[in-house]
């Protein structure tokens, strides 16, 4: 059953402690929140009990890449101690992304991270942006990066930003639906860097198709994010509203 999660990135311009922050989750109605690499003036312990007492679950987490990389047994420890399995890299160098060569590099990169982590109980995600959309010919810069990662690194669509990109976001989720256990569900108006992120439903976006093909492909988690709202505390309440219903249509 596909469940709805709030990325707490999206509540940032708040400026609040993260307790308030899970509160704002529970009364909008999620089931699950989705952590930045920042998880707020707590230690991982305090935070899960935190989760926990909400009756929250953690649908994954943003991860720092660098801490992965450089203190790689600090990093995992924040995550076990979180009890948090899936991990996710926010984003990548653009500049892996223009051209077959550099994608190559950055899956070679991020395969060998992934096995390492799949070592130790973790699951590596990759959260796409909308450069990686470039036009390569025969493929585009995304469609290279998942074709190389087969089977290695799984895959958190954002359909907001993929759209932006140029992609169709539900096409997608259903192309590479054995690879998706978390899709961010965000909305754009393509055409200005104003309009990369847009409240959920009034955009673009086709949202219907995009949560009809989650459902179908058993996504655990739709995740609402918004890192431009001028309004984050009705973003997130009218989002839930736009996500259970379709969810439940």
């Amino acid at each position: 059953m596909t469940r709805t999660a709030l990325q707490t990135h999206t509540l940032r311009p708040l400026e609040e402690p993260i307790d308030r922050k899970l509160d704002r989750a529970v009364d909008a109605g999620y089931e699950g929140v989705q952590f930045t690499p920042d998880l707020g003036h707590t230690t991982p312990a305090n935070l899960l009990e935190q989760v926990r007492a909400r009756e929250l679950e953690i649908a994954g987490c943003h991860v720092d890449r660098e801490l992965l990389e450089d203190d790689y047994e600090e990093a995992i420890e924040i995550y076990r101690t979180l009890d948090c399995s899936a991990l996710v890299i926010s984003s990548y160098d653009p500049e892996a992304f223009e051209s077959e060569a550099g994608i190559e590099r950055a899956v070679s990169h991020l395969s060998e991270l992934a096995d390492r982590l799949a070592e130790d109980g973790f699951t590596l995600h990759y959260h796409n942006h909308y450069f990686e959309f470039t036009d390569l010919g025969d493929r585009t810069g995304y469609e290279v990066f998942a074709d190389l990662s087969d089977g290695a690194i799984r895959l958190e669509v954002d359909t907001g930003l993929a759209f932006y990109g140029g992609a169709d976001p539900a096409a997608l989720i259903d192309r590479y639906a054995d690879r998706i256990d978390l899709v961010h569900l965000t909305d754009t108006i393509p055409g200005s860097d104003e309009t990369v992120h847009a409240e959920l439903g009034s955009g673009e976006v086709d949202l219907r198709a995009c949560v009809e093909r989650s459902a179908a492909a058993n996504v655990e988690w739709l995740i609402y994010e918004n890192g431009r709202t001028d309004d984050p505390a009705t973003s997130i309440v009218d989002a839930i509203d736009v996500m259970s219903e379709l969810l439940e249509s």
